[in-house]
């Protein structure tokens, strides 16, 4: 029976660093396309030789790979958090599933894809407002 449980807990264990492996990998996307929007704003707003529409579209194209990633890792991160939750099942106490519950249950938690959304939702609005700009009022 210890055998078992010493099995399960490995498992835990291993499901857990994988989790956090994803959230790392997710916040090193995020930067990288953070960072990206930014250059990509930075040169429409610091050269005006440059064309604002064309770079605002190219903006907006990386918002959409932006948007799909941020997705992606939200189905695995559920699909991941789901096994570990099965996972607890089988353990007298459910660490990661208690937190989750908790976490939730104070009303202050923001998911990270609310965030990441919002985030996303902000730099569209600034790409769209340069096009408008530049289309109808600039021109």
């Amino acid at each position: 029976m210890e055998d078992k449980i010493s099995i399960i807990i490995e498992q835990w264990k291993t499901c857990v660093e994988m989790a956090d492996s994803i959230s790392q990998r997710r916040d090193t996307f995020n930067n990288i396309f953070i960072t990206l929007n930014t250059a990509v704003l930075s040169v429409i707003i610091l050269n005006k030789d440059v064309d604002s529409v064309c770079m605002s579209v190219l903006g907006i194209i990386n918002l959409i790979f932006w948007l799909i990633i941020v997705l992606n890792f939200k189905r695995l991160n559920k699909a991941k958090y789901k096994v570990i939750s099965e996972i607890e099942k089988k353990l007298p106490i459910k660490a990661f599933t208690n937190e989750w519950k908790y976490a939730i249950g104070e009303n202050h938690y923001i998911r990270n894809t609310t965030i990441e959304i919002i985030l996303i939702t902000a730099f569209l609005i600034i790409y769209i407002y340069v096009i408008v700009m530049k289309i109808f009022v600039i021109s």
